[in-house]
């Protein structure tokens, strides 16, 4: 294994990894910003110390955006016959049948405002993995059906174009947006949380085609969208 070491460089606890390898890595490791840094076995803590001094404004950035990162909770997984469900801010009966086919997941035919149903149909005997899996494609599907549309609308009024939108689950964001490449996440668990997340969630990822930090002008055009949002963060946020 390759040896570790501490060290506090510009005030900075720095892990150092020395490897079989040619060039020098930093990277700050979520969730807390942890700075750790890759280095060929014979590199001098000399180097170590100016490599890591000359990277010290992107350490700090990045370990700002961790700071400033939505935590996503983890939430249950209990997918029994009669259990309430999270969908939308509302808890919803799950209904499990248990038939010989492939797993598969469906919205109930009563599905109504006031009488909402999930159906979950999976093969019997299906382990509680299985069902978490069906249930995390349906939670995907919800979000982009609802997701796309919002996209669309706040793009138009933004003046933005984005290329692809992905969804899934992830365990340490709501959503993510890639400025080079134009690319936006949505985090699937966003199904179970208020309406009103998925939205601050989508126009958070379009501000950051036009403020790619969270700086001043990055708050400042966020509330020029949506001048509530920093209230629907915290309260999905749990704050």
């Amino acid at each position: 294994m390759p040896a570790s070491t501490e060290m506090i460089i510009e005030g900075l606890t720095v892990q150092v990894q020395r490897k079989p390898i040619k060039n020098l890595y930093i990277r700050v490791v979520p969730p807390d910003g942890q700075v750790r840094v890759s280095v060929p076995r014979r590199t001098s803590d000399a180097r170590i110390r100016r490599f890591v001094a000359e990277k010290l404004d992107w350490v700090r950035y990045h370990q700002q955006q961790l700071r400033e990162r939505p935590a996503v909770a983890p939430s249950a997984n209990i997918y029994e016959d009669g259990a309430q469900v999270p969908l939308w801010g509302r808890e919803v009966p799950l209904r499990v049948l248990d038939l010989p086919a492939r797993a598969r997941i469906r919205a109930g035919a009563a599905w109504l405002a006031e009488e909402q149903v999930i159906e979950l149909s999976v093969h019997e005997g299906s382990t509680p993995e299985v069902r978490t899996q069906v249930m995390n494609q349906f939670y995907q599907e919800e979000v982009r059906r609802e997701g796309l549309p919002l996209l669309e609308k706040w793009a138009q009024v933004m003046g933005l174009s984005y290329n692809r939108v992905s969804v899934k689950t992830m365990k340490s964001r709501w959503g993510s947006c890639s400025t080079k490449r134009r690319n936006i996440s949505l985090n699937s668990e966003l199904a179970k949380k208020d309406p009103r997340a998925l939205e601050m969630v989508v126009v958070h990822e379009l501000v950051h085609l036009l403020e790619p930090s969270h700086n001043v002008r990055f708050k400042a055009l966020m509330s020029q969208y949506l001048p509530d949002w920093q209230q629907v963060q915290r309260r999905l946020n749990g704050r």
